[in-house]
């Protein structure tokens, strides 16, 4: 990857500078995730998987306000009382108020509102252009806004390790450790994983991006994720890394309230 997306933000002085730190948090399936913004820029971000230990890193930051999203029920009931001694948390909901990018997506309402951050996140860094966003997580999601800043559709299939534990309970298959595999063909069972699972998911990658630049070439690919980094080598140099596209978005959700 060659981009730096805080370069990017900054070279494009989206906002005004702020007098306050601004808190984020996204509650994911598998882990919460927290950013940190000064003056429009992350400035420290962490996660873990502990409701009692994000509750307590926070309180420990003295953070008065949190702006969340979710797409996890429990995780947010599980840390909602934690946080209300000390803390107010802001989970955005469908409808946005003033969200300048529209949603064309079927059921809005089941639309995660991580996906509507993605995507605000990158038509404020890219607006004008059609936007592929890939988020690869417990799930492979990729999510299109078209040029317009609408936001269409997109697809969900199983992540890396979920297509692994998929195969966790057959004893005739060895454990696998997921790494990059530069071989098409594998020689023995556990290349042969390697190929099928880690080498299929990036396959599925580029024949998506492949549909999309075919139709739209002037299409921008972002990627974010816990497991972004994973193919970072395979990526072509133009396409967008940030591991934290979720909390840019919800940055910017903030800012639509103030």
């Amino acid at each position: 990857m060659k981009h730096d997306v805080n370069q990017i933000l900054q070279e494009e002085q989206i906002h005004s500078i702020e007098s306050s730190d601004c808190w984020t948090l996204d509650i994911g399936n598998a882990r919460y995730k927290w950013g940190v913004f000064r003056k429009g820029q992350l400035i420290n971000h962490g996660s873990d998987n502990s409701a009692s230990k994000i509750a307590s890193h926070l309180k420990a930051h003295g953070v008065k306000k949190l702006w969340t999203s979710q797409v996890c029920p429990p995780r947010e009931k599980a840390l909602r009382p934690l946080l209300s001694p000390f803390c107010h948390m802001h989970v955005f909901r469908y409808p946005i108020p003033n969200l300048p990018i529209k949603i064309n997506y079927r059921t809005p309402d089941t639309l995660g509102m991580d996906r509507i951050a993605q995507a605000l996140a990158a038509y404020r860094m890219a607006a004008g252009s059609h936007l592929l966003i890939f988020s690869l997580g417990t799930c492979m999601v990729h999510s299109f806004l078209n040029q317009k800043g609408i936001l269409i559709g997109g697809g969900i299939s199983p992540g890396l390790n979920l297509r692994i534990k998929s195969l966790k309970n057959l004893p005739s298959l060895p454990q696998l450790s997921p790494k990059p595999f530069e071989e098409l063909s594998g020689q023995d069972t556990q290349e042969s994983l390697q190929v099928g699972i880690v080498n299929g998911l990036w396959h599925e990658i580029e024949g998506i991006c492949h549909a999309y630049q075919c139709k739209y070439p002037d299409l921008k690919v972002f990627c974010t994720g816990g497991e972004a980094s994973f193919f970072e080598n395979k990526w072509k140099s133009s396409t967008l890394l940030c591991p934290h596209l979720v909390l840019y978005g919800l940055y910017e959700l903030r800012l639509l309230c103030t």
